[in-house]
């Protein structure tokens, strides 16, 4: 049940762009690419769930339990997506994203 709104500062070219993909049907017509996943959860039944529904659209996710090691996987290995919770043990979400985007 979570809402989340993202907000982009584009130039012109890319937020007209934008606007097309967003354009009603045309998500179908799109060439699917399965994405590389992080997810950092500390919550089992959270992390399955996850998993299967990513897995269900065609993307591959790797699960974290902690900040800690959510850091040492980006640093790892390059990641198309990081899905971050905020409350963990070791290293909050918030720290660690702090920590990966200084990389």
């Amino acid at each position: 049940g979570s809402t989340f709104t993202v907000l982009l500062a584009l130039p012109a070219a890319e937020a007209e762009r934008w606007g097309e993909l967003c354009a009603p049907g045309l998500a179908e017509a799109l060439p699917a690419r399965p994405l590389r996943i992080l997810v950092a959860e500390d919550n089992r039944v959270n992390q399955d769930v996850t998993r299967l529904m990513l897995a269900r659209l065609g993307h591959r996710a790797e699960i974290v339990a902690d900040g800690v090691a959510a850091v040492a996987a980006v640093a790892r290995s390059p990641f198309d997506v990081v899905l971050m919770d905020v409350q963990m043990p070791e290293l909050d979400g918030m720290e660690a994203t702090r920590r990966i985007r200084a990389m």
